[in-house]
Parts: C-alpha cells; structure tokens; sequence
C-alpha cells in the first residue's frame, strides 16, 4: 500500500457484533444493570442536523451526549459550539466533584428538564437557583453567605439563622479575599430610577407600602438624634462631639432631669476652643406658675429655671422641655439659644421660658454640659437632635 493510499475501515464493534457507529463500545449485562458502555459516533448524534460527538448511555436510555455543532443553529444549540446534554427530555444533567475508586464524592450543579440549573440545589425551581440547606447569619469574621458576587468588594446574600430566617444582604470590603472583612456600603439605582418595598409601582426615590419603623431619619427638615446623655447620680451631662458643621440647627431635650439636691436651679453651659465656658453669658429666663410670674437672668449659665426651685422628688419630674440653637459651628457671630422648660415648683406647675447667648466671643460652640447650682443630677435624659 502506497503512501497516498488509505485503509478505510467499517463500523468497529467492542464487545457488539452489530457496530451502529464508527466506533461502538458495549459492555455486559442488561439495560437496567450495564448495557452499553459508551458510543463513538464520527457522523451525526440522534439529534441530527449538525451536531457531532460522543454518547454514552445504558442499554439505550439515559444518555449523555458530548459533542460540537458544526455549522448552523441546530435544537437551540448554537453554531461553532461545544455541547453537553441528556438524551431524555425528562432527565436532570448533574456536574460533580472527584471521589474515590473513580466516582464523583458528589454532585453540585444541576439542570433539570425544565432548563433550570441549580447550584446545590438539585430540583431547581428557577431559571437560577443556587443555595443548599441550613442557615447562617452574616459575618465580618467568617464566610456565612450562600453566595457571592463580586472580589476585593462582596455582596454576600444569605438565610439567616434567627428570628423568622430573613433573607440577607451584606456587602463586605476586603483586600485578600479572606476574612476578616470591612462592612462596606450597598448602592441602590446609582444611575437614576425609584425604589419600591412592598410595591410594584414605585412613584418617588423611596416608596414604601407600609409603616417604617427607625430610630432617626437623616433628611431637610427631619430630626437625627446624635446623642443620648443619661444620669445616674451624675455631675453633669456633657456631649463634645454632636456640634458639628454637619447640621445647622440643634436642640436638645430634656425628660425628667431630676437633681439630687433639693430646691436647686438648672443650667446649661457651653464648650468653646476646647475649654467650658462659665461667664459671660447673657440669659433671660421668664417664669410662670399659680403664685405669679418673675424674670430670672443670669451670666454664669444659660438658666433652665427659676432660681432653687427645682425639687428632688422624683414625682415632681424634675426639669422638662426643650432649647435650641442655630449653627452653633459658625465664627461670625455669638450663639443664641431659645426655648421652652416646665417643672413643678412649691407653687406648683411651672413653665419657662429662656432666651441667651454665650458672649464671650464668637468661636465656634463644641460642646454643652447640664448641671445643677448644688449636688449631681439623679436621673434623667438629654438628647441631642441635629437636622438642616
């Protein structure tokens, strides 16, 4: 045989006299407990068209078929692709890892009938459904998520393992794709378009068919609640850090701030290049209860009350009401506060109301501190609200 001749060779059988396939192979046993080991087949597969490849089956049922469309679109498969599927419409494809004695230790992917794929599911119930059982809660120290999307910054997504098993969000920043993690931040439609909870139809930026349950809303016009500051047999209440240029406007709340000492006067004094300041203010505080009416005035302190007439039984209540403050962080000119306090006195129910400013100069005010002319502060709250 010369050199340009070839040797054509049939149909070649292992194991089967009756090749139906350049090169078939079949093994021992029935359709239900060997059947055929695998088919080679070098022309068209049982679809037909242009698709060619290998098929191993058993006994003729449940196939796989591994091959290549050659030219044209052919059974949704498209053109100049690799191709990896069951012969029986009704039948799941599952993709697995290695095991021992050459058999997968398990199966992870799925497709089903339907075409659905599921990671670690395998009876997917949409076109994507990933996620295997049980519950985690989400982690900055350790890896709870169900999945992934993203590197260096995350989107873990997950079921929680508390409460009523909420579905989780968490978006975690880290630069060796390793715990410990950052909590980073979650952006919602940063190109424009509205956000609907509990609506299909969303009609503004944020649209919620519902109640919203929170502890402060940061927006023109609403309150953020910077600061709590209670007593416990206290000296005083300070807070050095809620008086920004963050907000202009400010106030601060008073709920029953009760002195331990009896018949003592309130007062409010401010903080200024990092020292308390306690002369020069200019403060009117006018009074009202069933005895009469007077004016208290004073330069230590901005006054919450009428002079050694707040009581120490924690039935009266101790100092109640509200003052405020505009853009405490500018330096042009002095800060003027206003508002309004009740107590009950010797004389009964009594309301204040006060207007001042701290004169001694026109530097930014960091800070306040509420105390009493004489002992601590027994009980009571002052929160601090900041808003624009």
């Amino acid at each position: 045989m010369s050199k340009s001749e070839k040797c054509v060779v049939p149909n070649v059988g292992i194991g089967t006299t009756t090749p139906g396939y350049l090169l078939e192979v079949k093994g021992a046993g029935s359709s239900t407990d060997g059947g055929n080991i695998a088919q080679f087949n070098g022309g068209d597969t049982p679809t037909a068209g242009n698709l060619y490849g290998i098929s191993i089956d058993k006994g003729g049922v449940d196939s796989v078929l591994i091959g290549i469309n050659k030219n044209t679109t052919t059974a949704g498969i498209p053109a100049s692709s690799t191709y990896l599927s069951t012969w029986s419409s009704t039948g799941t494809l599952a993709i697995g890892r290695g095991g021992g004695n050459n058999l997968p230790s398990t199966a992870d992917v799925f497709i089903n009938s339907s075409g659905n794929v599921g990671i670690g599911r395998t009876n997917p119930q949409s076109s994507l459904h990933i996620g295997s059982a049980g519950y985690a809660d989400p982690s900055l120290s350790s890896d709870t998520a169900k999945v992934y999307i993203g590197g260096g910054s995350r989107l873990g997504m997950g079921d929680a393992n508390s409460g009523a098993k909420p579905f989780w969000l968490q978006v975690q920043q880290t630069n060796s794709d390793a715990p410990p993690y950052t909590a980073g931040e979650l952006v919602l439609n940063p190109l424009g378009g509205n956000v609907g909870i509990g609506t299909t139809t969303p009609a503004t930026k944020l649209d919620v068919n519902g109640t919203i349950t929170a502890t402060a809303i940061s927006a023109p016009g609403v309150r953020k609640l910077l600061n709590t500051l209670t007593a416990s047999n206290s000296a005083t209440l300070q807070d050095t850090t809620s008086f920004t240029s963050t907000y202009k406007y400010y106030s601060l709340v008073f709920e029953n701030v009760v002195p331990v000492s009896n018949n003592v006067t309130g007062y409010v004094q401010v903080q200024s290049g990092g020292t308390w300041k306690s002369t020069s203010y200019s403060c009117t505080n006018f009074g009202a209860d069933p005895g009469g009416s007077g004016v208290t005035s004073s330069t230590t302190g901005l006054i919450l009350s009428c002079t050694n007439c707040v009581t120490n039984a924690v039935a009266d209540g101790g100092i109640d009401g509200e003052i405020f403050v505009y853009n405490p962080s500018q330096t042009t000119s002095y800060k003027k506060f206003f508002g309004q306090t009740t107590l009950q006195d010797s004389s009964g129910m009594s309301i204040q109301t006060l207007g001042g400013a701290w004169r001694g100069g026109t530097g930014a005010v960091t800070g306040i501190q509420v105390f009493f002319s004489t002992g601590n502060i027994s009980t009571g709250t002052v929160r601090i609200y900041g808003w624009n």
